[in-house]
């Protein structure tokens, strides 16, 4: 997730670079139908994601982008059958979050996409509906896999 998103990204021949935005807190991001058969993951819309990143990356040739965001269009893309990158951060919980602020809270500094202390934490809501995300696309994928091996 995130810096893996970026790697896999080079490794596939993509390319990781700064930012222009800085993107950190709890930001909704959109579903893309890329494969026009339904929803995506089992969800449609806008979700609340957590961010906590500066650097993005181009997408590789032969990747499929399925979800963007202002800020950072680059959020999770597919390539072929078996690789899956995530930006974001689905794998967060309460201490995860408390544990970013306690040892990186100089990356809050000002930004259009940079949330404040209060604004990231308290959030059980968003980290219940995170933890709920995080199951569903590794339930997407398994079932994707499991599909195409048959």
């Amino acid at each position: 997730m995130c810096f893996g998103a970026q790697i896999i990204a080079e490794l596939l021949g993509g390319k990781g670079s700064q930012s222009p935005l800085k993107e950190i807190g709890w930001h909704k991001f959109c579903s893309l139908d890329v494969f026009q058969t339904g929803t995506l993951f089992h969800i449609s819309g806008e979700i609340n994601t957590f961010q906590w990143h500066g650097d993005t990356f181009s997408l590789p040739k032969g990747a499929k982008r399925l979800f963007e965001i202002e800020a950072c269009p680059e959020q999770v893309f597919i390539y072929g059958d078996n690789v899956l990158a995530l930006q974001f951060h689905p794998e967060v919980n309460e201490g995860c979050v408390d544990s970013l602020i306690t040892n990186c809270i100089s990356d809050l500094a000002e930004g259009i996409y940079v949330q404040s202390e209060n604004q990231i934490c308290g959030r059980d809501d968003l980290i219940k509906s995170s933890s709920y995300l995080m199951f569903t696309i590794l339930d997407w994928f398994e079932e994707n896999i499991r599909s195409k091996a048959k």
